[in-house]
């Protein structure tokens, strides 16, 4: 979550849990099945906070905050107003979060070894597999994509300068579509790809193994399988990672 969307939210959260209790009637009585559902929403909220790692103070102001925010006595000029301070309270913590989340998925994609004879399609219908794109290449670059996915169809000109400067160097460039052959085929021809032009199997068993939540994704696999880089194309790790590999 970026610093934006972390004010937004935490905005949003006050806003809305705010008005929960605003109302003096609503204390009243809670059901079985709403003291479930707001127990869950409170775990929730303690969830997306806890990897954050308050200490036993912190988390005392914090809670007091909540409990302002829920009582309804928290406006929101008031949080507008802490925005500033809240992002930079809040960015070396996001920052320590994402750094942890770096390295657990190192360490996964180290151990994992993409299936290179699983067949894959094209999205003219022809079977191929990783292992027969890889065949006397550095490696394969996969772009998981989607039609409906803007920031996919944005980086498509990127996507196609990789292909035209990344093969003569021994790395295959293909586009990985996450929906059917149908619109995958569709984009080929608009936009005229000539290199691989691939459609994820049914069920995508490579975005569920890859742990790919979010697209547009790009996938750098060694000839035996190896993950060497899993992350936004734009990233500047694949580019040190493709050094690592003599290519520049």
């Amino acid at each position: 979550m970026n610093n934006r969307c972390f004010f937004v939210f935490l905005s949003s959260l006050f806003c809305f849990v705010g008005g929960l209790l605003a109302k003096e009637d609503n204390a009243a009585s809670v059901s079985k099945e709403d003291a479930e559902v707001l127990e869950a929403l409170g775990a929730s909220v303690g969830t997306n906070f806890h990897k954050f790692g308050f200490d036993d103070k912190e988390l005392e102001f914090f809670l007091k905050g909540l409990r302002l925010g829920l009582a309804g006595e928290v406006k929101e000029e008031h949080i507008r107003s802490m925005g500033p301070r809240i992002q930079a309270f809040m960015r070396p913590r996001m920052e320590a979060e994402q750094a942890r989340d770096r390295e657990e998925e190192k360490k996964l994609m180290a151990n994992l070894r993409v299936p290179m004879d699983l067949e894959i399609q094209t999205s003219e219908g022809e079977k191929t597999t990783l292992g027969d794109l890889v065949k006397g290449k550095k490696g394969v670059l996969l772009d998981f994509w989607a039609s409906w996915c803007g920031p996919c169809m944005t980086l498509m000109p990127e996507l196609e300068k990789k292909a035209k400067k990344l093969g003569p160097k021994g790395i295959v460039v293909a586009g990985m579509n996450t929906e059917n052959a149908g619109k995958a085929e569709i984009v080929r021809n608009k936009r005229k790809i000539a290199f691989s032009w691939l459609v994820e199997p049914d069920g995508r068993p490579l975005s569920q193994m890859l742990k790919i939540n979010s697209i547009p994704r790009m996938i750098l696999v060694a000839p035996d399988g190896k993950v060497l880089f899993n992350g936004h194309p734009m990233d500047d790790q694949l580019v040190s990672t493709l050094a690592d590999l003599g290519v520049k």
